[in-house]
């Protein structure tokens, strides 16, 4: 399976940086519906999941960095450039 790995630094409290990247998922979400199944949160918030019959990402929040992998289905493939674009600018806007 293709994987998209992306790392962005961050200088924000880490109840901030929780929140932004919660937001993040769920705004995701909201917009596609029908691409995400399930998202679940671990009960610190720092950790999550979001799986779609075309991926499986996990979201890792620390004090200085929100780490995003995705694991896209070889039907998404294609996609892969485009996933990794849009992460990084959602990430940079939600980080700047």
């Amino acid at each position: 399976m293709p994987k998209v790995n992306v790392t962005k630094n961050h200088a924000v409290p880490l109840d901030d940086a929780k929140v932004r990247t919660r937001g993040l998922v769920e705004k995701f979400q909201a917009k596609n519906p029908a691409l995400i199944d399930e998202v679940t949160w671990s009960p610190d918030g720092c950790t999550g999941t979001a799986k779609g019959s075309m991926f499986k990402g996990t979201f890792k929040v620390t004090a200085t960095q929100v780490v995003c992998d995705i694991d896209l289905s070889f039907m998404a493939s294609p996609f892969k450039g485009k996933v990794e674009e849009t992460l990084k600018k959602k990430l940079d806007e939600l980080f700047a």
